[in-house]
């Protein structure tokens, strides 16, 4: 490149521009090359996505549950887990909600919200 730009055969916009091509066009099939083992694994899982959604869904008939129409309350609840008992859950919780009304348990990530939930379901 430089030999011809000396002998005035290439202007060095010429040379550059050759040369900017090349590092683009080497920059990116390095790129791509990255790319192949991502495809791989992308088409892989869509193979296991599409046999999920190919069965049939079997008919299971699940036990039909009594309808609860009385109230929910916590009167003064502490509660812990066995195994973090230093940690409390709830401390001394009072909550009433009304048969067929409607309650939002609002908070933080890690206050209680499922375990309130875990409660319900086992009373």
């Amino acid at each position: 490149g430089t030999r011809q730009v000396a002998s005035f055969s290439i202007s060095v916009e010429d040379l550059m521009r050759a040369f900017c091509s090349l590092f683009f066009a080497t920059f990116s099939l390095a790129q791509t090359n990255s790319q192949f083992g991502v495809i791989g694994k992308a088409k892989e899982s869509a193979r296991k996505v599409q046999k999920v959604l190919q069965c049939a869904p079997g008919a299971v008939q699940g036990a039909k549950l009594p309808r609860y129409n009385g109230e929910i309350s916590f009167d003064d609840v502490t509660f812990a887990y066995p195994c973090r008992p230093e940690r409390l859950v709830f401390k001394h919780l009072n909550l009433h909600i009304k048969a067929h009304s409607s309650c939002a348990l609002v908070g933080e990530s890690g206050h209680g919200k499922s375990s309130c939930f875990g409660k319900f379901a086992t009373r």
